[in-house]
């Protein structure tokens, strides 16, 4: 259950290394920076949004990667299998305006996370 004003919002991850490299699972607290230019035309890096509630990570199948990883830790060998643990999509809970950011920020494929804490 949402709290009033709490939306859930799919984003595709611009790549790889934006989405920390198939270490990012459900229930993480993130921060998004984005990079801009400034007066003098320099890139420069800055934080579009803190402490962003991370429900699930998908892969290019849309399988859970925590789902996977509950696969992985019922087979004897816990030798990872063929299944694909690369991020490709982020379920995330936000209000309208983190939203609104997001969705800006996707568009633009300009974004990168940072983990704060990991999912429990």
């Amino acid at each position: 259950v949402l709290a009033d004003g709490q939306f859930l919002l799919a984003l595709k991850i611009p790549s790889t290394s934006s989405g920390l490299a198939g270490q990012l699972r459900g229930a993480a607290l993130v921060d998004v920076y984005t990079t801009v230019d400034d007066e003098n035309g320099a890139i420069k890096t800055e934080k579009a949004l803190s402490e962003i509630c991370v429900k699930q990570v998908l892969n290019s199948k849309l399988e859970s990667l925590d789902d996977l990883d509950k696969s992985l830790a019922e087979e004897s060998d816990g030798v990872k299998d063929e299944a694909d643990y690369a991020p490709v999509y982020i379920v995330v809970t936000v209000d309208e305006t983190q939203a609104k950011t997001l969705v800006a920020l996707e568009k633009a494929e300009n974004f990168h996370l940072t983990l704060i804490k990991a999912g429990d």
